[in-house]
């Protein structure tokens, strides 16, 4: 079984192991872990052979054991869907949230989700509001629901 190690360095399972898949996303990376570490949630980064220094910068900024990032690197870029697969294989918790690296979760989003989720059990997956930086909704966003 993987456990967890929270920042108080006691062992438990994750309720939500957060994958994050990076190509080159520099600075972004660290903002995206740095808005979805919690003492609930396992954060596993695949790196898909980036050549910039975003994961120096993670390594750096999220030193083990005080921020566990369960950090995965590829020899190569084996693509977006593969990444996640990898991920996803590594993954303790009872729920995945699969987050590109440009993203940050806002204060309780991740919350709102699991309660979605834990008091609808007809539904089997969702997706939180993506907005820009302003507070508009990004129009791709959104889909229709799947038939």
């Amino acid at each position: 079984m993987n456990e967890f190690l929270s920042s108080g360095m006691e062992a438990r399972q994750p309720i939500v192991s957060i994958i994050i898949v990076n190509y080159n996303a520099g600075a972004l990376l660290q903002e995206c872990v740095k808005s979805v570490l919690s003492n609930d949630t396992e954060v596993i980064v695949v790196d898909n052979n980036s050549y910039d220094d975003s994961i120096e910068l993670l390594i750096a900024r999220f030193p083990h054991p005080q921020h566990p990032v369960n950090l995965i690197v590829n020899e190569s870029n084996v693509g977006f869907a593969a990444a996640c697969n990898i991920g996803a294989r590594t993954a303790a918790g009872k729920y995945l949230l699969f987050l590109n690296p440009d993203c940050r979760l806002d204060p309780g989003a991740l919350k709102t989700m699991l309660a979605v989720l834990e008091n609808n059990h007809e539904v089997g997956m969702l997706g939180g509001l993506l907005v820009d930086p302003d507070g508009t909704e990004q129009g791709g966003g959104r889909r229709a629901v799947p038939t």
